[in-house]
């Protein structure tokens, strides 16, 4: 009687590891933001940022940033390398949750970035140029509701 051996089940390339054990499914044309040491030092126009993780579980996937037709995929509490127009496009993200503390006070706005991340490094030689002003624009939320 002839033995065969057992099928050695494999991932299919479409899916990408985007955490400790969490993969996720990667359309074609979408790339991986690539993962870099803390102290990687990036290249003008690149921003080296950490996305922070929840608790639920959407809170745990990769983030997909489009600007233009480019896309990464940002793994999750994970320092990734990131170029700055994506940094912007996540701190544009913002949700907003009204709040009444008291009956007879209007609703209050509270705003909050959708996807919380923090900078590690921003590029070497970014003083006095557009990247400048794009450390500024990260720093600040500015949301005008009228």
């Amino acid at each position: 009687m002839l033995k065969k051996k057992a099928h050695k089940p494999e991932l299919s390339k479409t899916f990408v590891k985007t955490g400790d054990g969490i993969y996720q499914a990667q359309r074609s044309g979408v790339s991986m933001a690539q993962i870099v040491e803390p102290t990687h030092k990036p290249q003008d126009g690149w921003a080296v940022i950490e996305l922070e993780t929840g608790f639920e579980q959407s809170d745990l996937t990769a983030v997909p940033v489009t600007v233009d037709a480019e896309t990464f995929m940002v793994a999750r509490g994970k320092p990734v390398l990131l170029p700055i127009q994506h940094v912007n496009a996540l701190s544009d993200c913002v949700i907003t949750k009204y709040t009444q503390v008291n009956l007879m006070q209007p609703m209050e706005p509270r705003h909050k970035r959708m996807y919380p991340f923090r900078v590690i490094s921003w590029p070497k030689g970014h003083v006095g140029t557009l990247a400048e002003q794009d450390v500024i624009r990260h720093e600040v939320i500015d949301v005008d509701q009228d």
